[in-house]
C-alpha cells in the first residue's frame, strides 16, 4: 500500500525521467510517470511498522494476503484476492474478461 513514506522514491522502470513516486489519490500508480507503485524503489515491508503496531504481522490472514500479492507479481497483475491458486490465475488470465481488465488497469 502506498504511504507518505514512499513519496519521492525512484522509478525502477523510467529511471531519471520520473522525479519520484507521487501517489494517486485512489489508484496504486504514480501521478508523475503513471507506472505502478511496485515499479518504484519502495520497500516490500513499508507497512510493517503499522502491522507491528496492530500486532497483525504474524496473523494467518496477513500471510495469506502477502502470498496472494507475490502470486500477483508473478502474473504481472496489480492485485489478487487471497486464496487463489496459480492454476486458477492462469485460467482467469486466459479469459477475455480478465485480459480486458488487466489492459484497462495498465493503461490507466
Amino acid at each position: 500500500m502506498a504511504y507518505d513514506q514512499d513519496i519521492g522514491k525512484a522509478c525502477l522502470k523510467c529511471g531519471p525521467s520520473c522525479t519520484g513516486f507521487a501517489k494517486h489519490p485512489w489508484r496504486m500508480t504514480c501521478t508523475k510517470c503513471r507506472c505502478p507503485y511496485d515499479e518504484h524503489d519502495v520497500s516490500e515491508f513499508s507497512t510493517q511498522s503499522l502491522l507491528d503496531e496492530l500486532e497483525l504481522g504474524e496473523s494467518p490472514l496477513y500471510k495469506m494476503y502477502t502470498e496472494a500479492q507475490k502470486l500477483a507479481k508473478q502474473y504481472n497483475v496489480h492485485w489478487l484476492p487471497i486464496g487463489l491458486h496459480p492454476a486458477e490465475v492462469s485460467l482467469k488470465q486466459s479469459s477475455e474478461l480478465f485480459s480486458a481488465f488487466v489492459l484497462d488497469a495498465t493503461n490507466s
